[in-house]
């Protein structure tokens, strides 16, 4: 009898246990099945205490089954989003949910598929930020062996693995256009080609996606294509802000209240009447995630054998509301008649000259890269002064630069041009740094080794295009570890490399004479 079909006479039995399969070459076949006859998850080998430990971590903390009569609410704009929901997660419709970060869109999206026709299918979720340009292709449509540099095996994409199921695309407005055209494709024919091949599979796949900005706006200025739009948006729905849900504040923060008390084990605690209202004052622009942090800070916080909390001490609120982006100026405020490309017009012109044409620092209170600012300048048409060449401003730096070895030829090629070009550049390296590690680091705290392979292999080649040797040589240790597939030197491996990016960003900021805003 094989693992499948312990499975399945496993969930006839005992249909509430959630099962993991262990599979050696994540074949789709086998993956697929899995999910069909209910597996929560599967791992690869090879096996390890820290792989398994982490798998079950994952999949205990998942949200529980929540239906919409689970949500509830009092306030009408919620309740009308939720009777829509309600009728349309029963059918195949793509859904976009649009809102502020932090409002539920993501608990929304996991109750649609728990109410539609696939909700025994597997509900897979991507977070489209947190995919790197060159990985995106690979993490959603799979790849073949050999297809690139740290392919070592075959591997489905999160499309295949979600097929018969659901795939939630949070923020997805931050796909790359190259990505976006693969997608449109998979939503027209229903098939996705994996990296490398040549053989189309086919995949029944109902997607939700969420996003924080304004698809339409995107659209218009040429970040996400209009095809692909109209494809998910069968349905846009907004989801409310908690600053418009006030009347629900006291419901959902005593159930909060319920909820961590028991899984950090402290007494269950009440709250007062001035903590709800200092709650149903406040602004919340974190919504309910926020939410969500302060009644775990008030949870934890409290005194033993106190067991109702009277009032929320001022630093936790104002500690959140300080950390808000900056109000826009009073000028921009009154403009609501105008359009947002007049509106984004008036707010440049009022930074510069609040700013007094520091460029950098316009950009910096925009909350925009240099290279983005000079791009809406001159599509709005307002003038600025052409920036010193890079050796007039740096000087000497990028000769002792260029002696380092660092960038290697990069910094002579750029002599010449402005110092946004090489600024330019610098950013876009250093983010790409900062976005492959974060990659890395995700796949080997979920003990992902194949993962960590493909992230290794194209980290690789992004620190051979810079020329940094030391880096370089930290790579190198790193992807001896990982073919080892020990997690501690791996965990030591990676700490390495974080402390090699630290010094190529200080290079950056020495570079820019730290006006640049990079990741760091």
């Amino acid at each position: 009898m094989n693992g499948l079909r312990v499975l399945e006479k496993l969930k006839k039995l005992h249909s509430h246990i959630k099962v993991l399969v262990v599979t050696g070459d994540g074949d789709k076949d086998t993956v697929q099945s899995a999910f069909a006859l209910g597996a929560e998850s599967y791992i690869l080998k090879p096996l390890s205490p820290a792989k398994i430990l982490a798998a079950i971590k994952e999949v205990l903390s998942r949200d529980p089954g929540y239906h919409f009569s689970d949500i509830a609410t009092d306030e009408p704009k919620m309740a009308a989003l939720l009777e829509q929901l309600i009728v349309i997660a029963k059918t195949d419709a793509s859904i976009i949910l649009k809102g502020e970060s932090g409002t539920g869109k993501e608990l929304l999206a996991r109750t649609i598929h728990n109410q539609s026709r696939v909700a025994e299918g597997p509900y897979i979720t991507v977070n489209c930020p947190a995919i790197p340009e060159g990985l995106a292709e690979s993490e959603l449509f799979g790849h073949i062996k050999g297809s690139f540099t740290g392919a070592s095996q075959d591997r489905i994409g999160k499309f295949e693995a979600a097929s018969g199921g659901t795939i939630f695309l949070d923020e997805v407005a931050e796909l790359p256009i190259s990505t976006q055209v693969k997608l449109l494709r998979v939503i027209q024919e229903g098939t996705i080609e994996p990296l490398g091949s040549n053989q189309v599979r086919q995949v029944d796949v109902r997607i939700v996606c969420a996003s924080h900005k304004d698809l339409r706006q995107e659209v218009v200025k040429g970040n996400f294509r209009h095809d692909l739009y109209y494809r998910l948006a069968e349905f846009e729905l907004r989801v409310p802000s908690l600053s418009e849900r006030k009347v629900d504040i006291p419901k959902i923060a005593r159930k909060m209240v319920a909820q961590y008390c028991s899984e950090l084990k402290k007494p269950l605690i009440s709250l007062s009447d001035d903590v709800l209202e200092q709650m149903i004052s406040y602004s919340w622009p974190g919504n309910i995630r926020e939410l969500c942090s302060l009644i775990k800070k008030l949870i934890i916080l409290n005194k033993p054998g106190k067991s109702s909390l009277s009032k929320i001490p001022p630093h936790l609120l104002v500690q959140v509301e300080t950390s808000t982006v900056p109000q826009t100026p009073l000028e921009i405020q009154e403009t609501k008649s105008q359009t947002l490309v007049e509106i984004e017009k008036a707010a440049i012109k009022v930074a510069i000259e609040q700013e007094k044409h520091n460029l950098s620092r316009v950009a910096q209170r925009l909350g925009i890269g240099r290279t983005t600012l000079y791009r809406k300048l001159k599509a709005h048409g307002i003038p600025y002064a052409r920036n010193k060449t890079t050796t007039e401003k740096f000087g000497g730096q990028l000769d002792s630069l260029s002696r380092t070895g660092f960038f290697k030829g990069v910094v002579q090629s750029l002599k010449q041009k402005s110092d946004a070009d090489l600024e330019s550049f610098l950013t876009h390296a250093s983010q790409q740094l900062e976005e492959h590690y974060q990659f890395m680091l995700d796949a080997a705290n979920r003990l992902d080794w194949p993962q960590l392979g493909i992230a290794c292999g194209s980290f690789k080649t992004l620190v051979a295009s810079l020329d940094a040797s030391d880096l370089d040589r930290a790579c190198a240790k790193l992807i001896e570890d990982q073919s080892n597939g020990k997690p501690h030197e791996i965990f030591a491996s990676l700490e390495r490399v974080r402390q090699e990016i630290n010094k190529v960003q200080e290079v950056i900021l020495v570079c820019g004479k730290g006006q640049m805003k990079l990741v760091s």
